[in-house]
């Protein structure tokens, strides 16, 4: 029982740290398309801004799923 409790700990855990990744993830590309878009490169801001929305999709996705077990 033990075990279980502690594995359960740890998956909780583990969801929340993944949501926090795409979170980080999403933020960095923010700042690149920020970045991009001051020096007007408008191909890496486009890249950039394709890259955020897929990090964003991901944590949305990732709340939902986890969003029953723990709170993110």
């Amino acid at each position: 029982m033990d075990r279980a409790n502690e594995e359960l700990i740890l998956v909780k855990d583990e969801m929340r740290w993944t949501v926090a990744s795409f979170r980080h993830h999403s933020l960095k590309w923010q700042e690149r398309l920020n970045n991009s878009l001051m020096l007007s490169r408008l191909g890496h801001a486009a890249y950039a801004s394709r890259q955020k929305w897929m990090w964003d999709e991901f944590t949305l996705r990732a709340m939902d799923a986890f969003g029953q077990v723990v709170q993110c």
